[in-house]
This record gives C-alpha cells, sequence and structure tokens, in this order.
C-alpha cells in the first residue's frame, strides 16, 4: 500500500513539471527525486532531459547497481537525449548509504559525462546526489 501511494505521488508530479525549468537547486525538483530515488536500497540513475529554453521534456532510470555502485550505459544516455531532441541533462542517482556527498567516482563519471554531452552539443547542467532526506548538488560543489 505504502509503495501504491508512494507511486500515485511520483506520477502526480511529474505531468506538473512537463515545461518548467529544469534546475539543480530547484526544491520542487529535489521532492521529486527524493520521492522516486531516496528511499531505494540499490543506487539508481535517473537523467531529466530538457528542451533547449531548459524545460523539463521527460526523466528515466537509466543505469543500476548495487548498495554502493552504479552502472552507466553511456550510448543509451546519450541516445535516449538525441531521441528526445534533448539540449540539455541532469542527472540524479541517490546513496543508499543516506550520504549525500559525491564519490570520487561520481566526481570520474560526471566528469566523462559532461565531456561526450560537451562534444555533443548537449549541456550537463547537474548531477545530484539523493537521498531520502538531502540532495546535494555537484554543480554547486564546484564538480559538475
Amino acid at each position: 500500500m505504502i509503495a501504491a501511494a508512494r507511486e500515485f505521488a511520483q506520477e502526480a508530479l511529474a505531468p506538473s513539471m512537463r515545461g518548467s525549468p529544469v534546475h539543480g537547486s530547484d526544491p520542487a525538483l529535489h521532492r521529486y527525486l527524493q520521492s522516486k530515488l531516496g528511499r531505494l536500497p540499490h543506487e539508481q540513475l535517473l537523467v531529466v532531459f530538457a528542451d533547449r529554453d531548459g524545460g523539463y521534456i521527460a526523466d528515466e532510470l537509466l543505469g543500476g547497481g548495487g548498495a554502493g555502485s552504479l552502472v552507466t550505459h553511456f550510448g543509451c544516455l546519450f541516445h535516449r537525449a538525441m531521441t528526445l531532441e534533448a539540449a540539455a541533462i541532469l542527472l540524479a542517482h541517490n546513496h543508499p548509504s543516506g550520504v549525500a556527498r559525491p564519490s570520487s567516482r561520481d566526481i570520474e563519471e560526471t566528469s566523462k559525462v559532461g565531456y561526450i554531452a560537451q562534444s555533443l552539443g548537449i549541456q550537463l547542467i547537474d548531477h545530484l546526489i539523493v537521498t531520502a532526506r538531502a540532495v546535494c548538488s555537484m554543480a554547486r560543489e564546484g564538480l559538475a
């Protein structure tokens, strides 16, 4: 019943985001991401796609892993961005540990994604680390 209520809340939040600006510091986006990722037992990568004006197009889970690791398929991520004609992306993934700080691997992978995105003409808006109680913006920390 709790899972059904959480899913209903996520579905209710998504339509209100369509066309709204995608910013790594947006509290509404943080609440949405926390409802979607914050309590998951394994790391999941969610990508938010934005149009040329920075407006929300869609979001999709495009990576997963164990309790402390994440596997990202860059080809799938960028193929999906091009299919949606996204001009920008925002990455978000959860830390089941509850610690909303980027690991050295998070920093390394974000750098790779940023490089590929730039070479394809896609802006990397931010990479958010999400827990049930906090969200850390890697851009705000100077890491994305």
